[in-house]
């Protein structure tokens, strides 16, 4: 049933359903847009958003006057509206470096394949951009087109498997042997991303309460990131922000070895830390995700293992699951990933050694192939 004067109407199928005034077809009668979301909320927003939009352009000014920046500035005010204080942040730090510089003083009924598709050859042959750089840029920059009504084809250019690091087994012995002899609440955080994967934001967003020893696992729901602050007259060029996880799959429970509860548990019972207070300060005040990683940097150079990431933990947790069997449907949902796809491509790296152990114990050497060895030797 729709709410009164707003056209918004929760559907059988559980969604929420907003219309608007689109147009105007040739016989008067209205075309009608309609928009879709989890909540009443979320639909409303977007179609406030819509009809801020739609006012913003009811002006004198001629269509043919409008400028691509104009349309941009106005999908980042939309967007504001519906996404995470950090995802825009991220689109206003694309939006303001790469594309408006370029694109946004050009005439938006000039914006057309040629000029977009010119547009991207530049980035391509940008030598100070990374390929993965060059298809965040177009992915913001397909979102734009979208909401500025403009159907241009674009064919990503070719992006080259990420190679990540994992930590060796004698490399993680050194590291787990440090952690051992040295072990407070940075230490914890090391072995929370290396034996349950979790992120480095993730770890600095946890709190004690977040870890139940009852149940034997661990409750992700939220994370510490440091985005770019939009507010250019701000004194401070970055904003520290504790927010809900990164998508709605990194928000997880996440099954842990009962020895590590063990040792967090006693951790926790002998220093008489509150519920309340986050692992790796034991205050109520979060850490910095910089801070955090500068710690784990000089813990990483007295073990002589310089040449690894943060990252590296993570990769190295799901990297071991998976040699020790564990499926990638299960391993995908205890890393927070939307598909195994993501799991297989970045984050599980069999070594050469590991796949002739599998080609031997699979495929069996037939019998016929046995006699044939006889009859040579």
């Amino acid at each position: 049933m729709g709410r009164k004067g707003e056209n918004i109407f929760h559907r059988k199928d559980g969604r929420w359903e907003a219309r608007y005034v689109k147009g105007y077809r040739l016989d008067g009668k209205c075309q009608y847009g309609y928009l879709y979301g989890k909540s009443y909320q979320e639909v409303k927003n977007k179609r406030n958003a819509i009809l801020l939009h739609k006012e913003e352009l009811s002006d004198d000014k001629k269509v043919s006057d409008v400028l691509f920046r104009e349309k941009v500035k106005l999908w980042l005010k939309r967007q504001k509206l519906s996404v995470k204080m950090s995802t825009f942040s991220y689109y206003s730090s694309v939006v303001n470096r790469h594309i408006i510089p370029v694109l946004g003083d050009i005439c938006l009924v000039q914006i057309n394949e040629k000029v977009i598709l010119s547009f991207i050859e530049k980035l391509i042959h940008d030598d100070r951009l990374k390929i993965s750089t060059v298809h965040e840029v177009i992915g913001v920059l397909k979102q734009i087109l979208d909401f500025c009504d403009i159907t241009i084809k674009i064919k990503l250019p070719r992006r080259e498997k990420q190679k990540v690091m994992v930590f060796s087994s004698c490399d993680k012995k050194i590291l787990e042997s440090y952690v051992a002899n040295y072990f407070d609440t940075i230490a914890i955080g090391i072995i929370l991303s290396l034996y349950a994967g979790l992120r480095i934001g993730e770890v600095c967003a946890l709190k004690w309460k977040n870890i139940h020893f009852l149940s034997g696992t661990v409750e992700v729901s939220k994370t510490v990131s440091r985005v770019k602050n939009v507010d250019g007259s701000a004194k401070n060029k970055t904003i520290l922000m504790l927010s809900s996880a990164k998508t709605d799959n990194s928000i997880r429970i996440i099954p842990v070895n009962n020895q590590i509860l063990n040792l967090l548990q006693d951790y926790k019972t002998k220093h008489g830390i509150s519920d309340e207070a986050f692992v790796l300060t034991s205050t109520s005040r979060f850490m910095d995700p910089r801070t955090y990683y500068n710690k784990f940097k000089i813990i990483l150079r007295k073990c002589h293992l310089e040449k690894y990431n943060y990252h590296a933990l993570r990769h190295t947790f799901a990297t071991n699951c998976i040699e020790k069997g564990l499926d990638p449907k299960s391993l995908s949902e205890i890393l927070g990933h939307s598909n195994i796809q993501i799991t297989l491509s970045f984050y599980v790296h069999p070594d050469l050694e590991q796949k002739k152990n599998f080609m031997n114990k699979v495929f069996s050497c037939p019998d016929i192939f046995v006699k044939i060895l006889v009859k040579i030797s």
